[in-house]
């Protein structure tokens, strides 16, 4: 009953300051703190970490005194704020209106917290898939001096005499550069279409790199002498994968392969052997050790059985004494009774 009338004794709130200082000394131990791994050893670091880090924020504040358990409680209060503070603010700014404008900001424990936890975990992941973002047409000419390629067997069978205009589409939305910061090559890509419909890729800056040098490298060839009858020449050896090598890879690896076998195999029989030596080793020193207690407990007993039989003889030798008293104080009484009566 006494148990369930306590209340617990809350402590002051925290003012910014603090909060401020608990997100720096969290930042400062994030390795520990943030460690997904949920084991006994784990667990007793962060606890230790804790614990250090409640000596390093009572010594800094100055406030009033804050334990590891408050500290604890308050950083994941901090996060639970932060996250929640980032949701609002984003299905706000997706809604179709009404209501007054709301005004969202982060302090500078805030900020703190989303370096810690990072962007992904707080501002969620965004689709890379699609979206409703329009893209920017850009018209412009191919550079005949960067990109120059070889026609192909449509376009030299039939004339085009107009030249052609390329679309550059550069497709850009927010969400996917938050979601690709780390990667430049996909805020680099092109997608540009022929007028015809014919042709249609996506490159980006390094693959027109390389196009640039192979084509400059390699001898430009023509389809002026195409005729169906070259369908029927071999094919180039260049173009033949060798099987040759693909078997002496099979067989470099099944080797590869029985090696690792037989050298695991060798591993596992040691292994069994010694567990065998230990088991055997630990079997012999538990049955001397077991003799050896028998054989103490022997001896304590013919100890005691010692012990005991002495002390019977003593009591009974005292028994014998105090009774050959008794018979001599009763004789001496018996004589002197009979002297009186004599009188």
């Amino acid at each position: 009953m006494d148990s369930k009338g306590k209340v617990k004794n809350r402590s002051v709130n925290f003012t910014p300051m603090e909060e401020t200082l608990l997100a720096y000394f969290v930042k400062k131990h994030k390795g520990i703190l943030e460690n997904k791994k949920t084991d006994a050893v784990t667990n007793a670091d962060k606890n230790k970490c804790w614990v250090m880090l409640e000596k390093e924020f009572n010594a800094e504040s100055g406030a009033s005194y804050r334990s590891a358990q408050i500290l604890k409680k308050k950083y994941e209060n901090m996060k639970k704020q932060t996250k929640k503070k980032i949701s609002e603010e984003k299905c706000y700014r997706f809604g179709t209106g009404g209501g007054p404008f709301q005004e969202f900001t982060l302090t500078e424990a805030d900020q703190t917290v989303i370096e810690i936890l990072g962007k992904t975990r707080v501002h969620g992941l965004a689709t890379q898939f699609g979206g409703d973002a329009e893209p920017k047409k850009i018209k412009t000419k191919p550079n005949s001096s960067n990109v120059h390629t070889p026609p192909s067997p449509t376009q030299n069978l039939e004339t085009h005499n107009n030249e052609e205009d390329i679309e550059a589409i550069l497709i850009y939305t927010e969400e996917t550069e938050e979601a690709t910061q780390n990667d430049t090559d996909r805020n680099n890509e092109i997608e540009y279409v022929e007028d015809n419909g014919q042709h249609e890729e996506i490159i980006t800056e390094e693959n027109l790199q390389e196009t640039v040098v192979d084509i400059h490298e390699a001898p430009v060839e023509t389809w002026s002498k195409y005729n169906p009858t070259l369908l029927k020449t071999p094919k180039s050896k260049a173009l033949k994968p060798s099987t040759k090598t693909g078997q002496n890879v099979d067989n470099v690896i099944s080797k590869k392969i029985s090696q690792w076998a037989t050298v695991k195999s060798s591993l596992e029989e040691e292994k069994r052997r010694y567990l065998e030596e230990e088991h055997e080793t630990k079997i012999t020193l538990m049955k001397a050790l077991h003799d050896e207690e028998l054989d103490i407990m022997k001896r304590e007993s013919q100890i005691r059985i010692l012990r005991s039989e002495e002390e019977k003889k003593i009591i009974i030798e005292g028994l014998k004494e105090e009774q050959k008293q008794k018979k001599e104080i009763f004789e001496l009484q018996k004589l002197k009774l009979l002297k009186e009566m004599r009188k």
